[in-house]
């Protein structure tokens, strides 16, 4: 059975960075400091979504007519909704029975909050609709649903032009307005959290119509027939990554925040483009792993919450 094309090393480190955004928010909710930079990790996430986005342009939408097109968009939004919406809609039902038993509210208080929060539950977390919300930390999950679908809109319109330069173009200036505005990334309220994620997703398509376009010239392949370049690549990506880690542990908001994701971008970019592979139980691993990556995260949040109740914090 030939093998997947998946570079399953990346499944790993998407382990990695969940566990990374996993001791951000442990270290806020106990008031412990570590990973003080995990917020991070999102970033990766984000950048890794808009690749996959980028694939799936090229296998659903590209060459199509409008009206292909369209339905592919439609196609898109039902499987995101399909991937994201039964966790996410747990994790949201768990909290508010979470609050409704730690804060002893009464159906006017559900009532009330159902009537300020109940953008939450249509994945719209991020717009203007509602005001509190019930899990904070699941603003990236709104964002990155209508960040993916405005860039994929964008894509159907312009092609190859909107993924080699609208997009880099897109996520460098939306990085430099908050460099300029904050000097920092960690905008999680309102429409700053779309524009996040819209920022870290078109630089993952960007990565993909690049590779895209290395392939169709036969540089891809070129370059892995050279094996020793190609270890080089993957080696210089791994500890890239590996750094980044060491850096949530203790870093601050900062400048630095854009330095991560510029990291993020190259590491990618070469372990994506050297395609480096390990053992088949290795790879096996890694991707169930990776899997594991969403419900972590959609579910750590109430788990924390339900802990600090047993703890009596």
């Amino acid at each position: 059975m030939q093998r997947s094309e998946r570079v399953y090393a990346i499944e790993l480190w998407r382990f990695f960075f969940c566990i990374v955004v996993l001791g951000f928010h442990v270290g806020a909710e106990f008031n412990l400091p570590v990973f003080t930079a995990g917020y991070l990790g999102v970033e990766f996430f984000l950048i890794l979504s808009g690749y996959g986005i980028g694939i799936f342009y090229k296998r659903n939408i590209a060459g199509k007519g409008p009206g292909e097109r369209l339905y592919g968009i439609g196609v898109y939004i039902g499987k995101r909704l399909k991937q994201l919406y039964p966790l996410y809609f747990l994790a949201i039902a768990s909290m508010l029975f979470i609050r409704i038993i730690s804060e002893k509210w009464r159906p006017g208080d559900i009532i009330a909050y159902l009537k300020a929060g109940y953008s939450e539950f249509i994945l719209m977390q991020c717009g203007p609709m509602g005001g509190e919300v019930l899990i904070s930390a699941d603003w990236y999950v709104a964002a990155v649903f209508w960040a993916g679908i405005v860039v994929l809109i964008v894509l159907a319109l312009t092609g190859k032009t909107g993924g080699l330069v609208l997009c880099p173009l897109a996520g460098i200036g939306i990085y430099g307005y908050y460099f300029k505005l904050i000097c920092k990334i960690d905008v999680i309220f309102a429409h700053h959290a779309v524009l996040r994620a819209v920022a870290g997703v078109c630089m993952g398509v960007f990565i993909c119509f690049v590779l895209d376009t290395l392939q169709e010239k036969g540089i891809v392949d070129r370059l892995r027939e050279q094996k020793r370049l190609c270890m080089a690549g993957h080696i210089f990506a791994e500890i890239s990554l590996a750094l980044v880690v060491c850096y949530t542990f203790s870093g601050h908001r900062g400048w630095k925040d854009f330095a991560v994701i510029g990291v993020y971008i190259i590491a990618l970019f070469l372990m994506l483009l050297t395609g480096a592979r390990f053992g088949e139980k290795a790879e096996c691993v890694f991707k169930g792993l990776g899997k594991s990556t969403y419900p972590i995260y959609i579910l750590h949040m109430p788990v924390l919450k339900v802990l600090k109740l047993l703890l009596g914090k």
